[in-house]
């Protein structure tokens, strides 16, 4: 079974199933995205050399009913109820497919829409939604927490070799394509760097943190952050400051590739009171 449902920036969720008000009929646009490429070709050459390759933002497009439960009162209040909660003028929201086999979503707007053929308590109805990012997330984040492994060398040795250091690690396998990370480091560091083996990247913040604070870091291109996160002792609210700037010169804001990736932690302090939690969405290019 399809469904197809819709959630507003105040909340307000309105979908379309196998079942009245909002009865689906067809959506469309859950496919590979559009793109976008650019070349080159010198004189003489079959086809051109690819230089970029970006993916276009996505279009959904949802036809259904509408079915009042009162005739053309109730058609007409169902609509009134269904243009209000995707109302574009609220901002985006979050457009979430299913089908038999999961439940995915992006962030969408309501670009436009249509009304068809109308019999007494029934009309057809047309949806378009413009989805910026041509990617789908799984419904919920994927959580690890980095575990201290006891024990120190191991063999067969695996390079490079990171010797003198904690032995906080994970290894996540990423069945979707490239995808951000989020980053909470708890219970007190000195310097700490986590590093993706897999692919050499680092992010390394130059400073301590007490055991009171939360180191956060967010990977994603849209929402990039690295922030400070204490408790006012007065007030017991959370203070945010931006760490941005103590970011080492040899940093990269790494994402998880596809397939196997080995993530480790390490700290200058040399202490095992530190907590790591590693999140993130699956992406995938179509579902």
């Amino acid at each position: 079974m399809q469904k197809i449902w819709f959630e507003n920036g105040c909340g307000v969720v309105v979908g379309f199933d196998d079942s009245p008000p909002y009865i689906l009929w067809t959506g469309t646009g859950f496919g590979l995205p559009e793109t976008f490429a650019t070349g080159s070709s010198a004189a003489g050459q079959h086809g051109y050399t690819l230089d970029v390759l970006v993916l276009k933002a996505r279009t959904v497009t949802v036809t259904g009913h509408v079915r009042g439960a009162s005739g053309d009162t109730g058609l007409y209040k169902l609509r009134r109820e269904l243009s209000s909660a995707l109302d574009p003028a609220l901002g985006g929201g979050r457009l979430f497919y299913q089908n038999d086999t999961g439940v995915w979503w992006a962030r969408a707007f309501a670009k436009k829409s249509s009304y068809g053929e109308k019999i007494p308590g029934l009309q057809t109805v047309e949806f378009t939604f413009e989805c910026p990012s041509p990617y789908f997330l799984s419904e919920s984040k994927e959580t690890v927490d980095l575990a201290y492994a006891e024990g120190g060398l191991s063999f067969p040795m695996l390079f490079p070799a990171y010797f003198g250091t904690l032995g906080y690690r994970a290894e996540i396998f990423n069945d979707g394509g490239p995808t951000p990370v989020e980053l909470t480091i708890s219970g007190g560091a000195v310097n700490p760097a986590v590093t993706s083996l897999t692919t050499g990247q680092k992010i390394r913040v130059g400073r301590g943190f007490g055991e009171r604070d939360k180191l956060y870091i967010n990977t994603d291109t849209e929402n990039v952050r690295i922030q400070r996160v204490s408790v006012n002792i007065a007030t017991n609210e959370p203070e945010y400051e931006n760490a941005f700037g103590c970011l080492t010169g040899d940093s990269e804001l790494f994402w998880l590739r596809p397939g196997r990736n080995e993530i480790v932690f390490t700290s200058d302090d040399e202490g095992r009171a530190a907590t790591v939690k590693l999140e993130y969405y699956k992406r995938y290019a179509g579902v």
